[in-house]
């Protein structure tokens, strides 16, 4: 008599994920577009999401790196949004987020101590992860896709003086674009607990 076939579970939408809390450690790579102090830049941070049901709640903190031309800045908010299980393959999510990034820059040409300007953000996440095992507690590894866009976007001037020939100084002066829209590739790792998939 020939074996039996193996039989493969099945995929299908979770009707009943019950809840879970995750603490996560968080960094990617992004590029923000129409600012002129920064262009591309990558980040680390963490975040903390609770989820029942159908539904997730979360925050999350990171920090960009300090280019010497350009500076960094600080990302910090909430979100909520829809979270989708499914059995025998990965869970997907799709959240709004609000908060505020924080851009400094020390560079002398904006004053002794150069500038700070908070500017409130709006965001959206897509998501993919996956649950290393089925129990209370478990690992979890995953990526998003992170769209946020700065608002009330501001002009920080700028001016510097230069000695080009003895007892000849030029002054030149502009004007920086903080805040802008943003793009960037998220990964996390995360430690799960609860009674979802």
């Amino acid at each position: 008599m020939l074996p039996s076939p193996p039989v493969r579970e099945p995929i299908y939408l979770e009707t009943s994920p019950g809840w879970a809390v995750e603490l996560a450690a968080r960094g990617g790579i992004g590029a923000l577009a129409v600012s002129d102090a920064r262009g591309a830049f990558v980040f680390g941070g963490g975040a903390i999401r609770g989820r029942y049901k159908h539904y997730e709640l979360g925050g999350f903190f990171s920090k960009s790196d300090d280019a010497d031309a350009g500076g960094g800045f600080m990302h910090f908010g909430g979100f909520a949004g829809a979270w989708l299980p499914y059995h025998n393959w990965v869970d997907f999510e799709i959240a709004a987020a609000i908060g505020s990034r924080r851009y400094e820059d020390k560079d002398p040409r904006y004053g002794s101590s150069g500038y700070s300007i908070g500017l409130p953000a709006i965001g959206l996440i897509l998501g993919v992860s996956d649950r290393a095992r089925t129990g209370n507690v478990g690992g979890r590894v995953g990526g998003q896709l992170e769209v946020t866009a700065d608002l009330g976007q501001k002009d920080r001037p700028w001016g510097f003086v230069q000695e080009v020939a003895p007892g000849e100084l030029v002054e030149t002066k502009g004007t920086t674009h903080v805040g802008g829209v943003s793009v960037a590739l998220v990964f996390s790792i995360a430690l799960d607990y609860g009674e979802g998939p």
